[in-house]
């Protein structure tokens, strides 16, 4: 029966709700998920980013930078580390400060340069 249990916590815990949103400039693609969907402040977010080139070949992105930040808060923006898991995929777990209107920008060089901006809402 601990088994059982054990083993559904897993299932679920690799299903819980994510969202997500796709940008692409010049010769690339990017899509950024978060779990839980609806993040909330003060508590921890998976982040998820695949890139890709213009074939749908993961970017391996060099000096890749990410930050957080709240436009219309004017304060400083917050550092997000990504660590590569897989060809062009990257994750990190971030806590956001407050609740509100987050723009997630990335940026990166492989054979082209990415700079995607992401909008994501924390909180109720």
């Amino acid at each position: 029966m601990r088994w059982t249990a054990l083993l559904l916590a897993a299932a679920l815990a690799g299903c819980a709700p994510r969202a997500g949103a796709e940008v692409s400039g010049s010769g690339w693609k990017a899509r950024l998920e978060w779990s839980p969907a609806r993040p909330r402040a003060l508590h921890p977010v998976t982040l998820r980013l695949r890139v890709e080139d213009g074939f749908g070949t993961p970017l391996a992105l060099h000096r890749l930078r990410a930050t957080a930040s709240m436009p219309e808060m004017g304060h400083e923006a917050e550092e997000i580390s990504f660590r590569r898991t897989a060809a062009g995929t990257y994750e990190a777990h971030h806590t956001f400060s407050m609740d509100g209107r987050w723009v997630v920008r990335v940026e990166g060089v492989d054979s082209v340069r990415v700079v995607a901006v992401f909008g994501l809402d924390v909180g109720p």
